[in-house]
């Protein structure tokens, strides 16, 4: 229904927070790690939104990224997750965190998260990891703009192909993880690191 909202935090609880757009206060389901983030009530916010509608619930969640979102409404797709728990994952865990624990099948990362126990953290990792099933990440293409290449070992091809993993979990085309990740590779850098740059990218 809402694809986002704008407004100004009016108060903000343990589980939850309220925006006020324009004189209307909307009740936004979320979680205390980012909660904490929210800026207070002296400037406007915008705030990626998902509503859940059911015969015993209304609800909304919200997010500030869009990343964070999607991330949401993916774990949503997972069998056994419903939206408080995903709404704990993706406002817990930075959206390049969670892709790279799932890729790297970090169960014990995952499973750090309130609620989420390891059988449920080893079903997001099997779920979600087949996104990137037959996916073929090919490094020649992780070329500069004057045609070296920038990946320049073992270590180095390994990292660009789990940081392009990393963004086909994360919703993106082999095609677009690929360029996102070739512009901003750098060996000096982690593979956390490059997501977040390859995300600039991609918005």
């Amino acid at each position: 229904m809402f694809s986002f909202l704008k407004g100004r935090i009016a108060y903000k609880k343990s589980d939850h927070f309220v925006l006020d757009v324009n004189g209307l206060g909307f009740r936004i389901n979320s979680v205390l790690p980012l909660i904490s983030r929210l800026p207070d009530s002296s400037q406007d916010v915008i705030i990626y939104t998902y509503m859940v509608v059911r015969e015993d619930m209304v609800a909304m969640y919200g997010f500030p990224t869009q990343e964070e979102l999607a991330v949401f409404e993916m774990l949503l797709g997972v069998s056994g997750v419903g939206p408080k728990l995903a709404g704990a994952i993706s406002g817990t865990l930075e959206p390049s965190v969670f892709a790279v624990a799932v890729v790297s099948s970090d169960i014990a990362l995952l499973s750090s998260v309130k609620g989420l126990g390891k059988k449920g953290a080893e079903r997001i990792v099997v779920e979600l990891k087949d996104k990137i099933k037959g996916a073929s990440f090919d490094n020649v293409s992780a070329r500069s703009l004057t045609g070296g290449d920038i990946v320049s070992s073992e270590t180095g091809r390994s990292k660009y192909n789990e940081a392009c993993s990393a963004l086909v979990v994360l919703g993106y085309s082999v095609n677009e993880a690929n360029s996102a990740v070739t512009a901003v590779y750098n060996d000096e850098i982690g593979v956390e690191q490059i997501i977040k740059l390859a995300l600039k990218e991609l918005i």
